[in-house]
């Protein structure tokens, strides 16, 4: 005896199949599963540490924004701990780090963990626009290898990526308030929003010394200033002539292609400090 499920399951198919007309295809249903990259992108970002690793100190090597998520640690070995903070230094988070001092090397006796002196291993860590400093430390010892600010790193990816959704609520900071930002503001304490800089050197008209590229009486090393480094700068090439080591086409004032003490008195008169080392000191 068939049970009321099963009657009624009859029942339904009964009805389908009635309402189709001999004959006529049926379109097959599209069974193909929707590509979910294009429907939900992930734009997650990875901040990527590269840090040199040595007995009781680490130091950063490089700082950078990934593409891609940082892969997961949780089968990591609690070696190193990173934790990242916010500007007010609230930890954001924690993850185990793997000392990259620990390699495989294969001898006679097969493969065998080694711990060298010193490497250079990379950390990824979740990015995000809050981060100011990195800390890497030692778990078994509790000492902090590497204690390190990163901010600048997550300003300069957010802002040149301003669209990205990880760098909502971002800016750029503005010293002079002049609409250009100070990373790429050629004067950015002294406001100047059309950027001028008549002699190209990277260095905007309005805090430039020399804006039409002058050329300073005794200033060697081109700081627009005649100053104890230009002291410093003649007083190692004295005595040289062009192809010797030391020798500066700068300091040469005299054109003959040697640097003696007729170049030195030429920048002497030109060098405006209150008190001036004297000759020979």
């Amino acid at each position: 005896m068939q049970s009321f499920r099963q009657r009624s399951l009859l029942a339904v198919l009964t009805m389908l199949l009635s309402s189709v007309t001999v004959g006529q295809e049926v379109a097959p249903s599209d069974q193909s599963l929707p590509d979910i990259d294009a429907i939900v992108s992930d734009t997650r970002r990875a901040l990527v540490l590269e840090v040199l690793v040595e007995s009781g100190v680490a130091s950063l090597v490089d700082s950078f924004v990934s593409m891609t998520p940082p892969a997961g640690y949780r089968g990591a070995p609690a070696q190193l701990r990173l934790r990242w903070f916010d500007g007010a230094d609230l930890r954001i988070g924690t993850r185990n780090g793997w000392d990259p001092r620990w390699q495989y090397e294969r001898g006679e006796d097969g493969e065998r963990r080694v711990l060298l002196d010193s490497a250079v291993g990379a950390f990824a860590i979740p990015f995000s626009s809050d981060i100011a400093r990195v800390e890497v430390t030692e778990v078994v010892s509790g000492l902090v290898l590497l204690d390190v600010n990163v901010s600048d790193t997550v300003l300069a990816y957010c802002v040149t990526h301003p669209d990205d959704p990880n760098c909502d609520g971002v800016t750029a900071p503005d010293t002079d308030d002049d609409g250009v930002p100070d990373t790429t503001d050629n004067c950015p304490e002294d406001a100047n929003p059309g950027q001028a800089d008549a002699d190209n050197d990277g260095v905007g008209d309005v805090c430039d010394p020399t804006p039409n590229g002058e050329v300073i009486p005794g200033d060697i090393n081109g700081d627009a200033v005649v100053d104890v480094g230009d002291y410093n700068a003649i007083r190692a090439s004295l005595g040289t002539c062009e192809g010797d080591t030391g020798y500066s086409a700068t300091a040469d004032f005299t054109a003959d292609n040697c640097v003696a003490y007729n170049d030195y008195q030429f920048w002497y008169q030109n060098y405006y400090q209150e008190e001036p080392p004297a000759p020979g000191c």
